[in-house]
């Protein structure tokens, strides 16, 4: 007698069923790491996304700061150590210019003073209205914002 033999085809169902467990479990394990490594990777870009984004706040802050340093410079009126002379007397006076013009002062003096620099001439006024109340002074040298310090001090 023969034997009956089970045919088996290289697709057969039971191999199959085994395989696909197998690879369902690696599929679902191997899927895991990448997520981790894929969060890993997102939470990296995030840190990479603030860290930059904290050093371009700090540098515009710090390109901010020095920008409103130096309008200050230019706007805040600077002392300057003024001799000046007439008839044969010199004077050295710490001379304010004021802000914008307005406000000018010698720290040594009541009068108010008008500086005229393209004439190197220093008008000394007690009454700004009248001109006639005005002295003027023939300025020798401006000496700048150090030499009105060392004199100040």
């Amino acid at each position: 007698m023969s034997t009956n033999t089970k045919k088996q085809s290289l697709l057969g169902k039971a191999p199959r069923s085994t395989k696909t467990t197998k690879n369902k479990q690696n599929r679902s394990t191997a899927t895991k790491p990448n997520n981790i490594k894929q969060s890993a990777n997102t939470s990296a870009n995030n840190k990479a996304a603030q860290k930059s984004k904290s050093s371009l706040l700090t540098t515009l802050g710090l390109l901010l700061f020095i920008i409103i340093i130096i309008i200050i410079i230019i706007i805040i009126p600077k002392p300057t150590l003024l001799s000046y002379h007439k008839l044969g007397m010199v004077s050295n006076s710490i001379y304010w210019p004021g802000v914008f013009g307005y406000g000018a002062t010698l720290l040594d003096s009541n009068l108010q003073p008008q500086l005229d620099s393209k004439r190197k001439a220093l008008y000394l006024c007690t009454d700004t209205v009248n001109s006639k109340s005005c002295q003027k002074y023939k300025v020798i040298a401006d000496n700048g914002i150090i030499a009105a310090i060392k004199a100040y001090f």
